[in-house]
């Protein structure tokens, strides 16, 4: 009799080495939508202006956005791990 093995989840662990983790003020939806607006790198508080891209895995959600840092505007990419409930800056 053949025993049954559920398929495993598929597991990403987080490169530290190229993410930082960061504080993030984001906005929810009722649809449970998530879109971050600002978050906290070195020290500063940088406005996030627009989300060009959401894409959910299943551990994580990245966001690529622009972001305002000072007086210039420049990519970024943010990803929001679900499991840990914490966010990370790829930097």
């Amino acid at each position: 009799m053949p025993f049954y093995h559920p398929p495993r989840e598929i597991e990403e662990k987080m490169d530290s080495a190229v993410e930082t983790i960061v504080p993030v003020i984001a906005s929810f939806n009722m649809q449970g939508g998530i879109r971050p607006l600002y978050f906290r790198y070195q020290d500063q508080d940088i406005t996030i202006r627009h989300v060009q891209y959401c894409r959910p895995y299943p551990q994580k959600t990245v966001f690529k956005c622009t972001a305002q840092l000072d007086d210039y505007l420049r990519e970024i990419q943010i990803t929001y791990w679900a499991n840990e409930q914490l966010w990370t800056l790829l930097v």
